[in-house]
């Protein structure tokens, strides 16, 4: 993420729908970090949710 928005916080910026250069990037936590920190679990769950939203409503 950083690579393609600069110095910026997954924690600021996940489920949000971001206008990159024409495409659409959806910023998630990655999976493995539910392991370390199960407090991310049912936000992970919830931006995945409003992901299939997205799609189901736009493709």
């Amino acid at each position: 993420m950083k690579a393609l928005l600069g110095n910026v916080r997954i924690g600021d910026l996940h489920g949000k729908l971001i206008d990159y250069n024409g495409r659409f990037v959806y910023p998630l936590y990655h999976p493995a970090s539910i392991i370390y920190n199960r407090a991310l679990y049912d936000v992970y769950i919830e931006d995945l949710k409003n992901l299939k939203k997205y799609i189901k409503s736009n493709f």
